[in-house]
């Protein structure tokens, strides 16, 4: 009869509606809820009415298995968590040294390119130039072969007036010297007749006699 009792009693205090102060039953049975889910300390699990009756030591053991299965199943997640976040940082180490071994390659071939390039340009440059020289040694030996020609058909020019002022000397020379020998001779003719004329002295004294 007296456990009968005791159930009697407790379904008696459960319902709650039905005794006056029914609002402050039911937050003490929500908060025994709300507590029976949050781990108990030792002084938690002493000051428990219902667990009363166990010793310490039971209490005590009890409360270091339930923080070593909390802190097996911390450990657990923080495993899990550590694993993820370093599987995180080694795919973005992984994609950065993928990008940057890309990007090496990248700026490796642009600068053998560029260097291609810059080479071909200073051999092409080079090339070029030389060709330019060369040109313009050509026109200089050409320019300098003119120089040379001309000086030579000029000096040929000055050497022909020289020589027809030389022939023209020579021509004056030789009529004047035709035009002395032509007075000369004329005055030889002149002196010859004038001496002609002149009478000899003894056919002078004869005609002189005679006429005495």
């Amino acid at each position: 009869d007296e456990p009968k009792k005791k159930r009697k009693e407790v379904k008696a205090v459960k319902n709650f509606g039905l005794l006056s102060f029914g609002e402050e039953a039911e937050e003490d049975e929500g908060e025994a809820l709300e507590y029976r889910g949050k781990p108990k300390s030792t002084h938690d699990l002493l000051e428990d009415p219902k667990l009363s009756k166990k010793t310490a030591a039971e209490l005590e053991e009890e409360e270091k298995t339930q923080k070593a299965e909390e802190s097996s199943e911390d450990m657990a997640k923080r495993k899990e968590e550590t694993a993820t976040a370093v599987c995180s940082i080694r795919d973005k180490l992984s994609k950065k040294r993928d990008r940057s071994i890309e990007r090496d390659k990248r700026e490796s071939s642009e600068e053998m390119d560029s260097k291609r390039r810059k080479s071909e340009s200073e051999e092409e440059e080079y090339y070029i130039g030389k060709e330019r020289d060369m040109e313009r040694q050509k026109e200089r030996d050409r320019i300098r072969n003119e120089i040379k020609q001309l000086k030579k058909e000029m000096k040929g020019k000055e050497q022909k007036q020289e020589n027809k002022e030389e022939e023209k000397k020579e021509t004056k020379n030789i009529e004047d010297d035709n035009e002395m020998y032509k007075q000369y001779v004329e005055e030889q003719e002149k002196y010859k007749k004038m001496k002609e004329k002149i009478p000899k002295k003894g056919a002078a004294r004869s005609k002189r006699t005679k006429k005495r």
